[in-house]
């Protein structure tokens, strides 16, 4: 059995709609760089935010358009090495690099690769430990791997990954056994693969609503947002779930994890709400 030995609320990051900070309720809070800095996609006013600290300055990049340092639709994005910024261009059908300081890089063009790579739609990026890449994209509703050099070498969660086959994939990470964790949103349940594509299982399916929002600590917890229940659910080990929040938010539309930090992004504030929990297994 799973239970939350201890959680406190360290307060939140409050966003004030009517200062027009976030133009979405849509805003997206991946996981924390090696430093601890919150990096966001603001979909609504396409852009993407640097949050050091609460009260601190944010730095920012964006605004609508298909040129470089613009968006249609940032849907996702990762920092998980502190040197790098990959953000899902939605609507515009590519995957965006930036540095830590969110200055453009590179760019790589779904409809521009061969196939049969192309890819449309990217909605959720992660990277591995060794720098490989993964994208869900809703075009061909599967996961594309890339390599280190940035090219494409394999893809899953099609109709040949038979019961992995993905309807909605929505959020995408790797955990700390270097598995790649989908939350299908359509399909109610968390899909589970190995780093090169093998399906692993599944889980959730009898607890999990709408589920939009996902984070991994470690190789056996993972915490997962569902917009309708409105509970940020943990799972430990596929088996034993339960929620880790008394009080939980609104509208949680995305969480991530820092050490024993978790931050739940809350559309109805919009706010980030900060949580220190101690999450372990019951004797």
């Amino acid at each position: 059995m799973t239970r939350c030995r201890h959680t406190e609320q360290l307060g939140s990051w409050f966003f004030s709609t009517s200062s027009g900070l976030f133009g979405s309720p849509w805003t997206r809070n991946r996981q924390p760089d090696p430093r601890g800095w919150l990096y966001l996609t603001d979909a609504g006013r396409n852009r993407v935010l640097r949050i050091a600290a609460p009260g601190d300055s944010l730095l920012e990049v964006g605004g609508y358009g298909w040129g470089r340092e613009q968006f249609d639709h940032p849907a996702d994005l990762c920092a998980a090495n502190g040197l790098d910024v990959y953000v899902c261009d939605f609507n515009n059908h590519r995957l965006e690099r930036y540095d830590k300081d969110l200055n453009y890089l590179a760019s790589v063009a779904g409809h521009e690769l061969d196939p049969p790579w192309t890819f449309g739609y990217p909605v959720s990026v992660a990277q591995g430990e060794h720098g490989d890449l993964f994208v869900a994209e809703r075009e061909n509703r599967r996961i594309l791997r890339f390599d280190t050099l940035g090219e494409p070498v394999d893809s899953f969660g099609d109709l040949e990954s038979g019961e992995g086959q993905l309807s909605d994939p929505t959020r995408l990470e790797l955990d700390g056994a270097s598995r790649v964790v989908v939350v299908d949103s359509v399909a109610h349940r968390v899909v589970l693969f190995d780093f090169f594509g093998n399906y692993l299982g599944s889980y959730g399916e009898t607890v999990l609503k709408k589920p939009v929002g996902l984070a991994c600590s470690g190789d056996s917890l993972v915490f997962v947002a569902d917009l309708e229940t409105g509970f940020v659910t943990f799972f430990r080990t596929r088996l034993c779930t339960g929620t880790f929040v008394s009080s939980p938010p609104e509208h949680p539309v995305d969480v991530a994890v820092h050490g024993n930090r978790v931050f739940i992004l809350d559309a109805a504030g919009p706010q980030i709400l900060r949580y220190s929990v101690d999450v372990q297994q019951a004797p």
